[in-house]
């Protein structure tokens, strides 16, 4: 049987229903029998936001979509329920999310105190935490002590 996958915005009463989530993007295979669940997270950009359009004119001209993200989530196992998560469009309600078993971090390094916020909240509940991005590939020691695994470069060949 092929997957099934569906896309979903978030829409307000969504994310109401879900809590807050803040997500810009679900992607769900095989929602009734995933082995693993799998949350991939865009920090919050102190630099830009989408959200914050009247405090800053240049918020509406600098907002960087996770497309990187999208495309781990394509080429993720199909097997895999997986959420896409963008700080930058709201802030999340991770207790009121569903426990994930792996969750995977991006960032530039305007991102990376939020990044490491979030890798510890992550840890604490014992969920291990991948970071990938700009700032974890040129600064791989500091994101190490803060992360337990490290994608450098490009993230499609892993």
């Amino acid at each position: 049987m092929k997957p099934e996958r569906t896309n979903k915005r978030c829409s307000s009463s969504t994310r109401a229903a879900r809590g807050a989530v803040g997500c810009i993007l679900e992607i769900t295979w095989n929602p009734t029998r995933c082995a693993v669940r799998l949350v991939l997270i865009n920090p919050s950009n102190p630099l830009v936001s989408i959200v914050k359009v009247r405090e800053s004119r240049w918020n509406r001209y600098r907002v960087w979509k996770p497309l990187n993200l999208m495309v781990l989530a394509g080429l993720t196992s199909p097997e895999w329920e997986i959420r896409i998560v963008d700080e930058n469009l709201g802030a999340p309600d991770y207790p009121a999310m569903p426990r994930p078993d792996l969750v995977g971090i991006t960032a530039f390094t305007s991102q990376a105190n939020r990044a490491y916020e979030v890798a510890s909240y992550f840890r604490r509940q014992g969920v291990p935490v991948v970071m990938g991005g700009i700032h974890a590939t040129m600064w791989l020691d500091e994101v190490m002590e803060r992360v337990d695994s490290v994608v450098t470069g490009e993230a499609e060949g892993v």
